[in-house]
């Protein structure tokens, strides 16, 4: 450590850092690494599309698990708001462009250029030889956009903590998953009648978070879930509290009311 503090300032810090970092986080992160690099290389490549999909899936726990929102009040504003951004790049931006195609399909897909290169944020499905969506869009894959998954998941994640905090047997979990899984249903049917990009969060978003509201005003818990737990448990004790405050304001004014009468008794 001595031999450390005598370099400079920022290569001592670094190396400080470097020391304290765990061995299995050194190794986990020279494998991701590694992957990364790889996928880089052979991107396209026939089997390059389980690694992106698998990156994405890494991708995505990871946000879900870092980005906790309170309430469902906040999550149900930003999902919203995506929702009419995500409707709005697919169907209104056809208008403006001089091919026709939408601003999200061009980037989810690389658009028309020869390059063939796109961002790596969607996962990849392949679709089968007979299946209609590859028969109508002549498409080898079907795309399904990272935020897709994480902004719907933001609820899905919430309702799982509120879940274990409250003690019910992942019922708001469930629905909202099941809700999900059933808004993913109805965007491959519309993707195959109407044979052009769907926004996902059109679906998704109604599924996941109807269906919470729905199992919340049912269970009687809908102020719980909106305004979270903190709020809730912030507004019982508050009862409390003022009614200590009245108690000792009305010993106080007992006292002085006992000591004006022994005052007037001598």
């Amino acid at each position: 450590m001595s031999v450390i503090l005598k370099l400079p300032f920022y290569l001592s810090i670094m190396l400080t850092y470097f020391f304290q970092v765990k061995l299995r986080s050194f190794i986990l992160l020279l494998l991701c690494a590694t992957l990364g690099i790889y996928w880089a290389i052979q991107r396209h490549s026939r089997y390059a599309w389980i690694i992106q999909d698998l990156l994405g899936a890494t991708f995505s726990i990871f946000f879900m698990h870092t980005l906790r929102l309170p309430n469902l009040k906040i999550i149900a504003i930003l999902l919203i708001l995506l929702l009419v951004y995500d409707v709005f790049f697919v169907f209104i931006t056809p208008h403006f462009t001089h091919d026709g195609n939408s601003i999200m399909e061009s980037v989810a897909t690389g658009g028309k250029g020869h390059s063939k290169e796109s961002l790596p944020m969607v996962f990849l499905l392949p679709t089968l030889s007979d299946f209609p969506l590859r028969r109508c869009m002549d498409r080898e894959f079907s795309l399904l956009g990272f935020g897709d998954v994480i902004i719907p998941g933001l609820l899905v994640s919430y309702n799982a903590v509120f879940d274990v905090k409250t003690g019910n047997k992942m019922v708001y979990f469930i629905s909202s998953s099941l809700g999900y899984f059933i808004g993913m249903i109805v965007c491959i049917i519309s993707l195959i009648y109407m044979n052009s990009g769907q926004p996902a969060l059109l679906y998704l978003v109604p599924g996941t978070l109807f269906t919470t509201l729905v199992v919340a005003l049912i269970r009687k818990e809908f102020l719980a879930l909106f305004f979270g737990l903190h709020k809730q448990k912030s507004e019982k004790a508050e009862p409390v509290e003022s009614q200590g405050r009245d108690s000792e304001e009305g010993d106080a004014v007992n006292d002085c009311t006992d000591e004006e009468e022994r005052n007037l008794i001598k």
